[in-house]
């Protein structure tokens, strides 16, 4: 519970940040709005979306003050950008019956992927696919098991920019999660194996460092309740690129 009230305060944060944003490269003087091309070429806004060019003389007689360029230029709120990403990490899995936590090893290395679309600074939604190494373990020194998963589905997110390049991440879905296990006696003869298909419903934290206006990098941790009989939860810990067109 105390999980899920973090992130629907990261949610209520993001829902009601301001949606202006300073153009890049912009000049104020007197409430006016002025634009600089090429060194010293200034233009001063004559409305409607067109500029006139001061003329040398003019400029002498004139203070201008520049607003701040940021490192990232800043995104218009109603834009949407397509993205694309990879993922790498770890995942900690608790099963729900003592025999599965005998046999079963309770921790797998995965990498997946994303297809994702931006929408303006603060929300975005993205759809994932992710499969895990194969997690060995060995019981009673007799029984020797090999486990792993795949993953699918959708998650929305909440974005909430802390300055011009960072920026922390709430998230919230759905995926389709299949386990596969098989089991081996020490004779070579005895072996068995399973599977068990899942659906898991994520919910997100982490924080994500845009490096350019193109390239980020994002660090998430995810929990995972799945509707099991064998898996009670997951907790995931990711790190992953993304590149943004």
């Amino acid at each position: 519970m105390t999980k899920l009230m973090i992130l629907a305060g990261i949610f209520t944060a993001i829902a009601y940040q301001p949606a202006y944003a300073v153009p890049y490269g912009q000049y104020m003087e007197y409430g006016a709005a002025y634009r600089q091309d090429g060194g010293a070429v200034r233009y001063r806004s004559a409305g409607e979306g067109r500029y006139v060019r001061i003329p040398p003389a003019q400029r002498e007689d004139r203070r201008y003050s520049r607003v701040a360029q940021p490192a990232i230029a800043a995104q218009p709120v109603n834009t949407l950008r397509p993205y694309l990403g990879v993922d790498a990490g770890t995942t900690d899995i608790g099963y729900s019956g003592s025999q599965e936590k005998y046999f079963l090893k309770d921790r797998a290395m995965f990498v997946g992927g994303v297809a994702g679309l931006r929408i303006g600074r603060n929300w975005g939604v993205e759809v994932f696919y992710q499969t895990s190494n194969t997690a060995k373990k060995t019981a009673d020194d007799e029984w020797r098991t090999e486990g792993d998963y795949t993953a699918y589905g959708v998650d929305a997110l909440g974005f909430l920019p802390l300055n011009d390049q960072l920026e922390l991440v709430a998230a919230a879905g759905v995926g389709k999660y299949e386990f596969d296990v098989k089991l081996k006696y020490s004779d070579g003869i005895h072996e068995f194996s399973g599977s068990d298909d899942n659906v898991g419903y994520r919910f997100g934290a982490g924080a994500q460092y845009n490096i350019t206006n193109h390239w980020a990098l994002r660090g998430m941790v995810r929990y995972v309740v799945l509707d099991s009989e064998y898996i009670d939860d997951m907790l995931e810990f990711s790190l992953g690129m993304r590149y943004t067109f």
